[in-house]
């Protein structure tokens, strides 16, 4: 609860957020590491409001996260393309 300026939500598979928090988030935030990912982020992104801004992160040291992750953002251009480049910094 509260009144917040920005919410960053960044949903996993294995515990997807409740309909509620997608309605309310500013940015949608998904790693990509296989098919599977991707499938899950356009099921996020149907539930999020027009004006959230969605992100693809490939996950670290995944080639195929790398390789999925720009091929849907060149093919769908209301995504956009995130680093996680708190891990090339050694930032935990």
């Amino acid at each position: 609860s509260g009144d917040f300026d920005w919410i960053t939500l960044s949903p996993k598979r294995h515990r997807p957020p409740l309909a509620q928090l997608l309605q309310t988030c500013h940015e949608l935030k998904v790693v990509v590491h296989t098919p599977d990912d991707i499938d899950f982020a356009t099921t996020m992104e149907r539930a999020c409001t027009p004006s959230t801004k969605r992100l693809l992160q490939p996950g670290w040291n995944s080639s195929e996260g790398d390789a999925l992750a720009l091929q849907h953002v060149r093919h769908h251009p209301q995504w956009r393309l995130s680093l996680q480049t708190h891990k090339w910094l050694a930032i935990r």
